[in-house]
């Protein structure tokens, strides 16, 4: 009897249920599944409790997601953000739908810091959406834009989902690849959202920004240079890890064993952190008072966040001693299909759950077997963990649960059924498919060692 298969659909099912019908956190209801989860080990309950529990604990992607967290707001609070949107109006302002471009990157640049579809478009939307309708663009095209945009919170890195992923791999792959892998697929979405605006923008006559209403390229990069720099706290620890540069202080400089000790899970957020603390340090609280209030109100999401991953991560590890494993490859046993097969079936299925669990919960909750799957079908570990992620970051254009599309409609001031439609034809069937050219090879992706 395939019993870590049970567990983990009686836990999925405890998750539906708890969300979705009760409307209850998340996080109460991983809480609740992975108590569930070590009742399948009969007898061994108690010694499965205790391994959940002790492997997050001991899992430094637990506490790298609290500091994605921080990050995220920090970056937030000091202005940063808001920054970067005006210098990117300076330049891609220019174009014929110039603030949907900026909408484009500024999502994209949310997205790699932050991670956070819901909080993607709540934040860059805010700015871009009033901008969009201001040059022509109806309110329902700019509110389908805004969603659609939404999801390279997920579809770059870093992300909450991506961190989840990385607690399931316990070690198979290096994180330096998984973040350049994704950081390319990501990119290959970005290209498709700038190919759809133009689209957009032709089709509804969209008018050029008159150049006077544009701040000066030169007084923009003179302000607005600065916010850039804490792209460095991502750059410099890949750069130290994967690629040429790492390859010569390696081979060259003996430090081969010292850069393999580099968490760049770790490293991101603290560099970012301590950059965005420069950069915007006239943002910053000047005392204990005002510290403690601007500390306060980032606890929330980091508990939230923290309570979901710490849990999600405790029941993984009992499935692996309920064995999923050997599980997933007896169900695979005898069935013929093709390792491009598995990718669709597997895309399908995990783009389907997005929308009722949203983006994080529903890789917590299917894709460790997802990524064992597609592993047992011939795909590279790497690969597999890419697929999860881009499928599962098609949350913001998946009705009728779609956040980022409910924030998007009350931005613009129209129904939110009304973005359904567009959202699933001009951005989630195009993910759908984007998600099977990676999988299957014909959209190429580095995928490092593993």
């Amino acid at each position: 009897m395939p019993v870590a298969l049970i567990a983990m659909g009686a836990f999925i099912a405890i998750l539906l249920i708890w969300s979705v019908l009760l409307k209850r956190s998340m996080a109460e209801g991983m809480i609740i599944g992975f108590l569930v989860t070590t009742l399948f080990g009969g007898s061994q309950m108690l010694q499965y409790l205790y391994v959940g529990i002790q492997s997050s604990a001991s899992d430094v992607i637990v506490y790298a997601a609290v500091g994605f967290v921080f990050m995220a707001y920090l970056i937030s609070e000091v202005g940063i953000m808001q920054r970067i949107l005006d210098f990117l109006n300076s330049f891609l302002g220019r174009l014929r739908g110039g603030p949907a471009y900026v909408d484009t990157v500024g999502s994209a640049v949310m997205g790699a810091l932050a991670g956070s579809n819901a909080g993607n478009a709540a934040a860059t939307g805010a700015v871009t959406a009033p901008w969009m309708m201001d040059h022509g663009f109806s309110p329902k095209r700019a509110g389908t834009i805004v969603a659609g945009n939404s999801s390279m919170g997920a579809a770059l890195p870093p992300s909450n989902s991506m961190v989840i992923m990385l607690g399931f791999a316990a070690g198979t792959v290096s994180h330096g690849s998984v973040y350049l892998a994704l950081l390319i697929t990501g990119l290959y979405q970005l290209l498709y959202r700038f190919v759809l605006v133009g689209y957009f923008a032709k089709k509804d006559g969209i008018r050029k920004t008159d150049p006077a209403e544009l701040t000066p390229i030169r007084t923009s990069w003179k302000y607005g240079w600065k916010p850039s720099l804490v792209y460095l706290g991502a750059v410099i620890p890949i750069v130290l890890t994967i690629g040429p540069v790492a390859a010569f202080f390696e081979n060259h400089m003996n430090l081969g064993d010292s850069l393999e000790n580099i968490s760049i899970m770790i490293w991101i957020p603290t560099l970012i952190v301590l950059l965005a603390c420069i950069v915007g340090f006239k943002a910053l609280p000047k005392n204990i008072k005002s510290v403690h209030k601007f500390v306060s109100k980032s606890m929330p999401r980091a508990s939230e966040i923290g309570v979901l991953l710490f849990f999600a991560i405790a029941a993984a590890n009992v499935f692996v001693e309920l064995g999923i494993g050997d599980d997933v490859e007896s169900l695979l046993e005898g069935v013929e299909v093709p390792s491009w097969g598995m990718v669709i079936i597997v895309t399908i299925v995990l783009v389907a759950a997005a929308g009722p669990l949203t983006g994080a919960p529903a890789v917590a909750a299917l894709g460790q077997v997802s990524m064992l799957t597609l592993i047992a079908a011939g795909i590279h570990p790497v690969l597999a963990i890419v697929i999860v992620l881009m499928a599962t970051s098609t949350e913001g254009q998946s009705p009728p649960a779609s956040a980022p599309a409910f924030i998007s409609a009350g931005l613009v001031q129209v129904n939110p059924p009304s973005l359904f439609k567009p959202l699933v034809i001009f951005y989630l069937l195009p993910v759908l498919l984007m998600t099977i050219l990676v999988g299957t090879g014909i959209l190429p992706v580095p995928l490092g060692g593993n």
